[in-house]
């Protein structure tokens, strides 16, 4: 039935003999012995050492040895598992009772100090043993499922490290022994370990690491770009009087003598000050950004924002509310929007860390491959002339695009050290370098008008910030009003994202 005479030669192999039903049982029985007949016939010789070598642990253990074998079966017990789980509920518990010192009054140990000690002792000598157990079983490093290859198994071992460190007073005194004695917080930590939920969710949280880098990138850019407007709009101005007298349209200049306080009563005197919360500084306006974004006393920010009349004069109620749009803006963007991006990432990590729609993402991420390789046609005609090609090719060329980049860059790190209380030599060196990087963005929005023409220039989304930017630049040049330019150079940092 399809077995060759002999001397012929099957298509495209060598000449097979035939195999008759007592050379299989010969062959089957020299395959116990750790030989086998391949399909021509001859023998072929096991490598069973070889296999040997590479399920070998500790260069001297193979699955046979008594001492491995007895390490997978305390791995596989339930037993012992049950005993683990005891000391690590164990330690919980002790840890929560036990006061940071023995001596403090008010928190005396619920045991003597000795006993706890050597309870604490036990416990790191069962979580040594099953680290060993496990050791045993696997190897330590260089075998397929070595133990310290799991980052988990490294938490743990690292954990076991510190509390032998704390038991046996190694470290004893000293800012590394206090580091040290730390680590008795991180023992739920192996709790974690063998709870796969838990797991589950920690490995997607580490999963979603590097693709919310890009989220914290948007995020520090939001924080940048408002913290620079909110300076410009109300740096300075939200300064005011700490006892009644000096009621708008007074201001700084009738903040002064002393005040009767009619409750406490005697005389306490007048100050000048600002509210906590304030945009005097970019440090200032990123810590009150920062508050907005818990939504923590954002209310009391943005009243004290609508009350703002102007430089050394004292608020008055809802003076300008249009203020308030700065906050509902940044609300919406810096507090919903962000945080809702962290929590999709999230999300998206934990649903592809269970591996339960592999179809779904493989499509996904062809659909955004295809996206990306799309051929877009150019519906614009551009310029066809000598110059206007040339200068394309220009506004194209990676070194303008990272020599404008690195422009914009230098313009903000000046911008972002002006104060309220800036000197004249600071003031002026920030002045130069705006007026300076001003005509740099003019003729960057002139080249790309010659290169692009009109019709481009306006198809360009950057290029209409770029032009926006420039004429916020004239319109603080032509009405003297410099927070109006700051404000609007603030904004030349979005073309970090093109």
């Amino acid at each position: 039935h399809g077995v060759p005479e002999d001397g012929e030669a099957p298509r495209g192999g060598p000449v097979v003999a035939k195999v008759n039903s007592a050379e299989k049982v010969n062959s089957s029985e020299k395959g116990n012995s750790g030989e086998k007949v391949n399909s021509g016939g001859g023998l072929e010789d096991e490598s069973d050492e070889e296999e040997e070598e590479i399920d070998r642990i500790l260069f001297c253990m193979l699955p046979t040895h008594p001492v491995r074998r007895a390490c997978m079966y305390l791995c596989d017990s339930k037993m012992f598992d049950t005993i683990v789980y005891s000391a690590i509920f164990g330690g919980i518990a002790l840890l929560i009772i036990t006061p940071p010192n023995n001596d403090m009054p008010h928190w005396p140990p619920p045991f003597d100090a000795r006993v706890m000690k050597a309870v604490n002792l036990f416990f790191s000598c069962i979580f040594t043993a099953e680290a060993v157990a496990r050791i045993g079983a696997t190897g330590l490093l260089f075998s397929h499922d070595a133990y310290l290859r799991d980052g988990w198994n490294i938490a743990d071992f690292g954990v076991l490290m510190m509390s032998w460190v704390d038991e046996l007073e190694i470290l004893e005194g000293g800012s590394v022994a206090k580091l040290m004695r730390m680590g008795r917080a991180l023992k739920p930590l192996r709790l974690m370990k063998r709870n796969q939920g838990m797991r589950a969710l920690i490995d997607a949280l580490l999963a979603t690491m590097h693709p919310m880098l890009y989220v914290v990138v948007f995020m520090v850019f939001n924080f940048a770009v408002f913290s620079l407007v909110g300076v410009g709009l109300f740096g300075g101005k939200m300064f005011r009087c700490s006892a009644p007298g000096a009621e708008y349209p007074r201001g700084k200049l009738h903040c002064s003598s002393f005040h009767t306080d009619e409750a406490q009563g005697f005389l306490v005197p007048r100050a000048w000050e600002k509210p906590q919360a304030n945009f005097d500084s970019l440090a200032e306006a990123l810590l009150t950004l920062f508050q907005l974004n818990t939504l923590s006393s954002w209310g009391q920010v943005m009243y004290d924002a609508m009350d703002i009349t102007g430089y050394d004069l004292s608020p008055e109620e809802d003076h300008n509310e249009f203020h308030a749009l700065f906050f509902v803006i940044y609300i919406i963007i810096g507090g919903l929007f962000v945080m809702n991006l962290f929590v999709g990432f999230i999300v998206d990590g934990f649903n592809l860390n269970k591996r339960h729609q592999d179809a779904a993402a493989y499509l996904l991420t062809f659909i955004k491959i295809v996206e990306k390789v799309e051929p877009k046609g150019n519906v614009l005609r551009l310029p066809t002339n000598h110059l206007s090609e040339s200068v394309r090719r220009l506004l194209e060329n990676t070194k303008f695009v990272t020599l404008s980049m690195a422009c914009v860059l230098t313009n903000m790190v000046f911008v972002m050290l002006s104060r309220t209380d800036n000197s004249a030599e600071l003031d002026l060196i920030i002045a130069q370098q705006n007026e300076f990087f001003f005509y740099q963005l003019l003729a960057e929005v002139t080249l790309a008008l010659i290169g692009l023409g009109p019709r481009g220039l306006v198809a360009s989304n950057w290029r209409l910030l770029d032009c926006a930017v420039v004429a916020g630049n004239f319109a603080g040049i032509i009405f003297d009003d410099p927070r109006t330019a700051t404000v609007v150079r603030a904004l030349r940092l979005l073309r970090i994202f093109n």
